[in-house]
């Protein structure tokens, strides 16, 4: 065994002091100074202990709960007795964060445990931090080498020439829960002792542990040690949670008195339940205060001379009124008073505080004035407080690199005096209601927001000296009427929105903001026009002007804009799109819907080759779309719902890329021939076109939807387009032609023989596609009161329930799924969807299993041909088709495999939910329609039913 290496005194004095200040004065003091090594460190915290004594007990479970917490620890259990540590040891304390020191029984003998804490504490003198716990065993007998301690060190003495020094105290650090960690409950007696305590850290919950501060803080060391301590991880509570705070108040304060020690230089006590702190204890040897959460009122009735206090963190301490008189606390460097809701004042002895530097009265809304602040002060939060106004030496501080004064309802103005601050980034005024006007803001700012500061009602001309500044926000300001002249390049603004102002127009000088690339305008109702200046913002992206009602003209576009890719000219009063739209060459989306006004649409729009999305919803006034043969080559999505428009252009519904076609509630007399064409179409919306009298051959749409097209007469069928595109993968096919009783028998034929290869394509379709199973399904309405010639008359049944015998084989592999069909009438509430439901079940030895239910949603009946009163509603004879992938998988989970497998005969009993049982309207009806059959339900009248298996 070789000799053991001294300790020099200066190492000993740096973890064990004597002097005034704590570990946390220490730490605190030290990290200011200490030059970060220049190695990356790859681990959070290196473990030094001795194995025999705490390997199955303390170490592991802060490792444990080390690893829980992701925090990346090394700990080495391989080192046998009497080996010397090696390079690779002696690497991983080094490129560790944070040591740990566990100090047992026997530490102080093992030789190697030594030489881990010499190079420890080398590592602490370049900046790494270093924590000491002491297991089982009296702080005092490492302090003063004694017991076991003395024993060990009298035989290294031997050993060694260099004897290590002796004498210094150790500080003390206790952890504590509510509970010890033998799961005693803790008493006023245990204070008692502590007369030299100088670290005490009282936890109240567990959340407060995994809420770490920055990795070089002192809390976050503690805290990495904290979250071992825990109940959770070592002790099992002998009773319910609930009765805690129970034995806490009874055993803890009993009389509500507690005796802290003066020696306190460190307190960390989250939800200090006391209203103040002891009147006994004198916190003259304070470094640092932390009540988070506690029920103080105010901290103590004296004023104290708190000389050594660097720190005090009340957050959240919702019932402090005042904070104490700090004049004698020259030391302050950090206040944190967030969450103080009921704090009225703050001392005006905080300017005569020259090391203050962070000061936080977020959500102080009692707090209506601040004192003049300190030179040295850096950061200034004051979100939510109820301050009327900020003192010009605030306004004046060149030091101060953070102020947060947003939601400050009772502000009113900010200081006239020139502004030095040197906040950078985001400087946030929302949301102060009050603020009325202000003259300069701090230069080097690159965002800036006044969104919601209601009194605003105009920005200063200099706002353009803001060179720095990349985002603008003004949205909310209902009292800006305003946009100023910009007098100078402002060369990086980048984003602009007036949203919800009073903007009247933009001024022409818009031009000097060379960078801009979104410019938001919603909602500005007094908004008439934009500048042609508009067009030499060459990077420009998104111009939104929706909901601009007075809006009336856009401007030609005299340079084309090669980046401009999403216009909204939603809502506007604009009668015409200019004939120079088509210079626009980069735009994507042209946002046109609710143009009630619109009536002019230039041929130029066809010249916008990049145009993905081009919407008209509720265009009342167009009545056309220019002609043409080709353009518009990149449109994906077309929207004309409820536009006066009566045809269509052959390019525009012929493209090869157009996905979606809403002409839902048009004039449309036919659809172009060339829609065949559009070989990505997956939705026709074609609902309520009333004067639409056929349909052509379509692609392989995915949806298709004709509901209410009351002169539909002939449909062509697209069985060519449907067997071609067998390799085109559909998630679902709907053919809702529901309420078109005017289709001819072909037509209906047409419909039907689509359904059956939509039905097919879709039971076909591969599993592995990236949709859900219930997205793999296809179904087809019609008027009728006839089944499908493809579904099998075995497998028909007049009223509700279909009775079915299963072959023997049934169940077999290759069964792709169930397709079914019901005729169905009935009389319903107007406002109420109807649901039809078919339940499918198997019958095995007497006894009926469930194999699946299945549902079709029927759309309301809200047209008038339907109505047969103010309530209720008439459903005609419709025809229902609609599939059911098997899943065997799915239909394992309800029984055994078997019982289905061996079943013979099965079921399907459909069901209307949502329909009202109306005896009145129904017999009327029969009378009317003698066809009309009896059903035994009291809410529905299924003419008609049947299964398909595929």
């Amino acid at each position: 065994m070789g000799c053991i290496i001294s300790l020099p005194q200066m190492w000993f004095r740096s973890l064990f002091s004597t002097s005034s200040s704590s570990a946390a004065d220490s730490a605190a003091g030290d990290a200011d100074n200490v030059d970060i090594p220049p190695h990356q460190e790859k681990y959070d915290v290196f473990i030094s202990f001795r194995g025999e004594d705490t390997r199955r007990g303390i170490t592991s479970h802060l490792h444990h709960a080390l690893e829980q917490k992701k925090i990346v620890t090394y700990i080495d259990d391989r080192l046998q007795r009497g080996e010397a540590i090696g390079p690779a040891l002696e690497e991983a304390i080094k490129k560790s964060k944070l040591s740990v020191i566990i100090f047992s029984k026997n530490y102080g003998s093992s030789s190697w445990c030594l030489e881990e804490l010499v190079h420890i504490l080398k590592c602490k003198e370049n900046g790494q931090m270093v924590i000491p716990v002491f297991y089982d065993i009296d702080p005092s007998h490492v302090r003063k080498q004694q017991g076991s301690y003395a024993v060990a060190f009298a035989r290294h003495e031997k050993r060694c020439k260099d004897s290590i020094d002796k004498g210094t105290p150790i500080v003390q650090a206790v952890l504590m829960n509510w509970y010890k960690i033998e799961g005693q409950t803790l008493k006023r007696a245990d204070f008692r002792v502590m007369s030299k305590l100088m670290m005490l850290i009282v936890v109240n919950s567990l959340d407060r542990v995994n809420s770490l501060d920055p990795p070089d803080s002192l809390q976050y060391l503690l805290r990495c040690l904290q979250s071992s301590f825990s109940y959770e991880n070592l002790v099992e509570l002998p009773i319910p949670e609930g009765q805690v705070n129970k034995i806490w108040n009874e055993d803890l304060f009993g009389s509500y008195s507690l005796d802290l020690p003066n020696s306190l230089r460190y307190l960390n006590w989250s939800g200090y339940p006391l209203k103040s702190l002891p009147s006994k204890f004198s916190p003259e040897n304070l470094v640092e205060l932390h009540m988070p959460e506690s029920q103080v009122n105010k901290l103590w009735n004296e004023d104290q001379r708190l000389v050594k206090l660097k720190v005090i963190d009340l957050k959240g301490s919702k019932y402090l009124t005042e904070v104490p008189n700090l004049s004698w606390s020259p030391k302050i460097v950090h206040v944190n008073l967030d969450g103080c809701e009921r704090l009225v004042e703050i001392p005006g002895d905080f300017q005569h505080l020259h090391k203050l530097t962070d000061l936080n009265l977020h959500g102080c809304k009692c707090l209506k004035h601040l004192p003049d602040m300190p030179e040295n002060i850096a950061f200034l939060d004051l979100y939510g407080s109820g301050i009327q106004e900020l003192p010009e030496s605030v306004w004046s501080n060149k030091n101060i690199s953070y102020l947060n004064i947003s939601h400050c309802e009772d502000l009113k103005k900010l200081p006239s005096n020139r502004c030095k601050l040197k906040v950078s980034g985001c400087f946030d005024l929302g949301y102060c209601k009050s603020l009325s006007e202000f003259s300069e803001l701090p230069r080097d700012i690159s965002q800036l927001s006044l969104v919601g500061c209601k009194r605003l009602v105009s920005l200063p001309t200099d706002i353009c000296k803001l060179k720095y500044l990349k985002e603008l926000k003004l949205s909310l300001c209902p009292n800006l009427e305003n946009f100023p002249k910009i007098l100078e390049p402002m060369e990086h603004l980048e984003s602009l929105c007036l949203s919800g102002t009073q903007v009247q127009e933009l001024h022409s000088s818009i031009e000097f903001l060379p960078a801009l690339k979104t410019i938001e305008l919603l909602g500005c109702k007094r908004l008439s026009s934009i500048p042609e200046s508009i067009c030499k913002l060459k990077s420009l992206n998104i111009l939104n002007l929706g909901g601009c009602s007075a809006f009336y003209e856009f401007p030609q576009i005299l340079e084309p804009m090669e980046h401009l890719n999403f216009l909204s000219l939603k809502g506007t009063a604009l009668e015409k799109l200019p004939s120079s739209i088509g210079k626009l060459i980069g735009l994507q989306t042209l946002d046109l819907d609710e143009c009630k006004n619109l009536n002019v649409v230039p041929r130029s729009i066809y010249s916008l080759t990049n145009l993905a999305t081009l919407k008209f919803r509720d265009c009342w006034g167009l009545k056309e779309l220019p002609s043409g043969s080709v353009g518009l080559l990149s449109l994906k999505v077309l929207d004309l719902f409820h536009t006066r428009i009566s045809e269509i252009p052959d390019g525009v519904v012929g493209s090869t890329s157009l996905q979606d076609l809403d002409l839902t509630g048009t004039m449309i007399r036919s659809i172009p021939a060339s829609i065949k064409q559009a070989s990505q179409l997956h939705t026709l919306s074609l609902i309520g076109c009333k004067q639409l009298q056929s349909l052509p051959e379509l692609p392989v749409l995915c949806n298709l939807k004709a509901q209410g097209c009351t002169s539909l007469k002939t449909v062509s069928s697209s069985r060519a387009a449907l067997t071609q595109g067998w390799d085109k993968y559909v998630a679902f096919g709907k053919l809702d032609f529901f309420d078109c009783p005017k289709l001819d028998h072909n037509a209906r034929s047409n419909i039907m023989d689509d359904g059956q290869l939509r039905v097919m394509r879709v039971a076909t379709e591969p599993l592995e596609e990236p949709y859900g199973h219930d997205d793999l399904h296809a179904s087809i309405v019609c008027p009728g009161k006839e089944i499908p010639n493809w579904f099998s008359c075995s497998y028909q049944s007049e009223g509700p329930l279909v009775h079915i015998k299963l072959p023997p084989d049934w169940f077999r592999t290759g069964l792709l799924g169930f397709a079914l069909s019901a005729v169905v009438s009935c009389v319903s509430n107007c406002q109420s969807e109807l649901t039809l439901i078919a339940d499918f079940n198997v019958k095995f030895l007497g006894e009926s299993h469930e194999l699946f239910s299945s549902l079709l949603f029927i759309p309301q009946a809200s047209e008038s041909s339907f109505r047969e009163s103010n309530d209720y509603c008439y459903y005609p004879d419709h025809m229902y088709v609609w599939t059911k992938r098997f899943q065997s998988e799915e239909v394992a989970k309800k029984c055994s495999l078997d019982v289905y497998k061996l079943a013979n005969e099965a079921s399907v009993e459909f069901d209307m939910e949502g329909a009202k049982g109306n005896q009145k309207y129904k017999k009327q009806r029969q009378d009317e329609e003698s066809e009309a059959s009896d059903s035994s339900d009291d809410e529905s009248e299924g003419s008609e039913s049947s299964l398909c298996l595929n």
